[in-house]
């Protein structure tokens, strides 16, 4: 059964990388540096889940794709991935934690109505996207061989 939805006996823990990130993200650009910084731990916390490297490399891969969509067109993408998201989510293949991690991402982005702006936001969350997945498949691959 899923492991995503609470229950009095497992309550969620609380992921406190991922907390960190969406207050600052509220501020600040993907390419600041006290965003940068919080990449490793942002994406250590997000393995132990059901996110597998597929999962996760699937939708890096569909935000490189939207980095080449028509500016025009790019929030139309962009609503799309999100509902991608939610349903890969509903699907259980993606867990709570990383929906959270992308909404917050991809709402930062859709906030800025300037459409070229709004694709320069895109390719700075491509850049720390990549920085967190990283650190994802190491630790993911890590835990796997029994290490970290």
């Amino acid at each position: 059964m899923s492991n995503y939805l609470p229950n009095k006996a497992n309550p969620p823990r609380v992921n406190e990388a991922l907390n960190k990130f969406c207050i600052l993200i509220q501020n600040k650009r993907f390419t600041d540096n006290d965003v940068l910084s919080l990449n490793e731990e942002l994406g250590k916390s997000l393995t132990g889940r059901d996110d597998t490297i597929t999962q996760i490399n699937k939708f890096y891969n569909l935000v490189k794709v939207a980095e080449v969509t028509d500016s025009a067109q790019l929030a139309i993408k962009l609503h799309v991935l999100k509902a991608q998201i939610t349903y890969a989510t509903a699907r259980e293949t993606i867990s709570p934690d990383f929906k959270k991690f992308f909404d917050a991402s991809l709402e930062k982005i859709l906030k800025n109505n300037n459409p070229n702006e709004r694709k320069e936001w895109l390719k700075d969350f491509a850049v720390f996207f990549e920085s967190v997945y990283a650190y994802f498949y190491f630790y993911t691959k890590s835990k796997s061989k029994g290490g970290y």
